[in-house]
């Protein structure tokens, strides 16, 4: 994944990371494995703050461009809502449709 991610621009020598096109790519290929991470996945997870799922995020912090700290946090969310009936894909459909919408606060 990390391979995927990392480009540096020939016009400028800079390093860039694209996370969420190499998560995407990854899933594509392999859906039961790589989940997706994007703004929307981010904004939903970041809002879980203050739910049961708290915990979680405090042992994983904000290391989600770390991708296997990401893949550790999404089976602890699958795990802690009792969805393993549910793959990645599933969860990340969910994600993407409600991690769209502004919060309630």
């Amino acid at each position: 994944m990390d391979k995927i991610a990392r480009v540096t621009i020939t016009t400028t020598g800079k390093n860039r990371t694209n996370y969420s096109f190499a998560t995407k790519y990854c899933s594509w290929h392999n859906q039961v494995s790589y989940p997706i991470w994007d703004s929307r996945v981010d904004r939903y997870l970041r809002a879980m703050r203050r739910t049961a799922f708290a915990k979680f995020l405090s042992v994983h912090g904000d290391l989600w461009n770390c991708y296997p700290e990401f893949v550790a946090l999404m089976t602890a969310f699958r795990d802690c809502y009792s969805l393993g009936s549910f793959s990645f894909k599933e969860i990340d459909k969910f994600l993407w449709k409600y991690g769209g919408k502004p919060s309630d606060s």
